[in-house]
């Protein structure tokens, strides 16, 4: 949270300077509205990683692409203040199914599984997202060359976030479980979904 409240102050602070040059230097309108505009799409993006933050209480399943969702995952992992430089791969094994899953929900999950592998890495290592599906699951596993492996403590707590990332998901059919080098999400398929019995 901290890094994403710096990154907008950075933007509301470019926005007023940018305003200040638009009232001294007439000259330079064009220009001046340009970074307006510029810093205003950053600062819808940051605002749009922001409402992902707070959970519905009522979760909300619905169909998901999942490429699009690993993308918003990624972009508010980036604002982690010590983790948020790791490089990130995402790799598409085979056809990915559109997913069902509350979108919230699924996306602090999948930050969850994300950071569980960026602490697992060895330094400059990138961490890699495969995405599968079946006809019952998508995946989102999160690996990394680890270097952390066998320190209990660094086990123990990212045994919590997946613990926290399964919660996220229950609601909605979905899992997430510790593996090797990170952690593994899954959600129904969307076929999978309609398919199932209505409570």
């Amino acid at each position: 949270m901290r890094g994403l409240t710096h990154a907008l102050s950075n933007r509301v602070g470019t926005i007023a300077a940018a305003s200040f040059l638009l009232e001294s230097q007439p000259a330079s309108v064009a220009k001046v509205g340009v970074m307006l505009r510029d810093e205003s799409e950053r600062l819808d993006a940051l605002l749009a990683l922001m409402r992902l933050l707070p959970r519905r209480s009522s979760p909300k399943p619905e169909p998901v692409m999942p490429t699009d969702l690993i993308g918003q995952a990624i972009a508010l992992q980036g604002y982690h203040p010590t983790l948020g430089e790791t490089e990130v791969r995402v790799l598409l094994d085979g056809d990915v199914q559109p997913g069902y899953a509350d979108p919230s929900a699924l996306v602090l999950a999948l930050t969850l599984t994300l950071g569980a592998a960026q602490r697992l890495s060895a330094p400059q290592a990138a961490v890699t997202i495969t995405i599968r599906s079946d006809t019952e699951y998508v995946s989102f596993e999160s690996t990394a060359p680890t270097l952390h492996a066998d320190d209990e403590a660094q086990r123990a707590e990212i045994t919590r976030d997946l613990h926290a990332a399964h919660w996220l998901l229950h609601a909605s059919g979905g899992e997430a479980d510790v593996a090797a080098a990170g952690g593994v999400v899954r959600i129904p398929t969307l076929q999978a979904a309609r398919r199932a019995p209505r409570s």
